[in-house]
């Protein structure tokens, strides 16, 4: 579900990136998805909206995923947006799922709170020890109890917030593709891209169609927009 790498079990109602069904409708650089239109955001001004379309592309993940751990978590706070992905410094460090968690449970202030937008699963079968691939991580629960922290997990409910984030990235309170270095690339280099954030690159990279190489000159992209 994550990269080919996790599952779901069945009854499971999943968000995020993985939600839904996708049906694959013909050539690659093509989707179909049922009942995706349930939660579109209307733009006031389209040409305003372009000039901006690399920022407002970051409605659909990373801001409202880090403004929800932010909103959950409160000021005396800590958040994680790392997931179960979280590995060690170093080269060839390796996966520990647990170690953002009982960091932040360390760091954050007595009776703060935990915002954990990050994504956790309950399978996995990639992970390192048999214990993440049931989704059993070794959490120091005791300080977070000793601490009196709170914590919030789950799926971030994205339309709370998209338009309020919307309207501030189009009056200039935000600039969210320059801080977390969006990169637009073709759907041709979309393996290398995957391949460079697997990797570690610091670079949110968005799939532009624009971008396609064969598309000038050829009248079978045009027709299609």
């Amino acid at each position: 579900m994550v990269r080919g790498r996790t599952t779901a079990p069945a009854g499971l109602v999943l968000g995020h990136e993985i939600t839904g069904e996708v049906i694959e409708t013909g050539p690659d650089e093509y989707v179909l998805v049922p009942y995706a239109d349930w939660n579109l955001l209307r733009f006031p001004d389209r040409d305003q909206a372009l000039e901006k379309i690399m920022d407002l592309t970051m409605l659909s993940d990373i801001l409202p995923t880090g403004f929800h751990g932010a909103v959950t978590a409160g000021v005396d706070s800590g958040i994680d947006a790392v997931g179960f992905e979280a590995r060690g410094h170093g080269h060839g460090a390796q996966e520990a799922p647990a170690t953002v968690l009982n960091s932040l449970m360390d760091l954050t202030t007595a009776g703060g709170s935990v915002g954990i937008p990050g994504l956790y699963v309950t399978g996995d079968p990639g992970a390192a020890d048999e214990a993440a691939r049931k989704g059993s991580l070794s959490l120091s629960l005791g300080t977070g109890w000793a601490k009196s922290l709170s914590f919030t997990t789950g799926q971030c409910p994205v339309m709370k917030y998209n338009r309020q984030l919307m309207m501030a990235i189009l009056h200039d309170r935000i600039q969210i593709a320059k801080a977390v270095n969006a990169k637009a690339i073709s759907l041709d280099d979309a393996p290398r891209g995957y391949a460079e954030f697997d990797a570690g690159a610091a670079t949110k990279y968005v799939l532009d169609q624009r971008r396609h190489p064969t598309q000038q000159g050829c009248r079978r992209c045009h027709a299609r927009g």
